[in-house]
């Protein structure tokens, strides 16, 4: 099997990537380290190709905020509103009767 190793030259720090046949990913991993490289991640090549990328990446969302993010947000807000009302109510009603 062919497999893909990128990662990063461990006397200069340069990025590298390399493609071995190996047996494994183990393998093909150990055979990244004789080379010299740092291995980051190696993964299987099929039909020639690199695999399709992930659009969003651990950490991320994909930008679709539904409507439970927004009916949360919203609810936090009046709270807020609320809780600062209670606390300056008596400044507030001072201020109007002046």
């Amino acid at each position: 099997m062919k497999y893909h190793c990128t990662g990063v030259n461990k006397e200069t720090g340069a990025r590298m990537t390399l493609e071995f046949h190996a047996a494994s990913k183990a393998a093909a991993e150990r055979k990244a380290d004789q080379q010299g490289m740092e291995v980051h991640h190696a993964h299987e090549v099929h039909d020639g190709e690199l695999p399709v990328e992930r659009q969003t990446h651990r950490g991320e969302h994909s930008g679709r905020s539904g409507s439970a993010g927004k009916l949360i947000g919203l609810a936090v807000a009046l709270v807020v509103a609320v809780v600062i009302a209670v606390m300056f109510w008596g400044r507030l009603i001072g201020m109007l009767r002046r």
